[in-house]
């Protein structure tokens, strides 16, 4: 950006910065909204996403855990075929 234009840019802020406080203030509550988030964005810095982290199993680690619950449905079906009292209905 030439030097020039920085300069005119720079002496413009601090009317443009009292122009987006005033408009924060509008009758317009979309206008007034619009002027709110530009201040706090320009005093605080945007507001940053957060991402959470994904856990990430091996496909061992999921057949393993899938042969378990398979070997627990399977006791329990055997004892529900059989008459016996299910483990849960304690």
């Amino acid at each position: 950006m030439p030097a020039e234009v920085r300069e005119i840019l720079a002496e413009a802020t601090p009317k443009a910065a009292r122009k987006l406080v005033e408009l924060m203030n509008d009758e317009d509550p979309r206008v007034a909204l619009v002027a709110c988030r530009e201040v706090l964005d320009r005093s605080l810095g945007k507001a940053s996403a957060t991402v959470e982290a994904a856990t990430v199993y091996t496909a061992e680690y999921v057949r393993e855990r899938q042969d378990a619950v398979l070997a627990i449905l399977r006791a329990k079906h055997a004892r529900l075929e059989a008459g016996l009292p299910d483990d849960d209905d304690d």
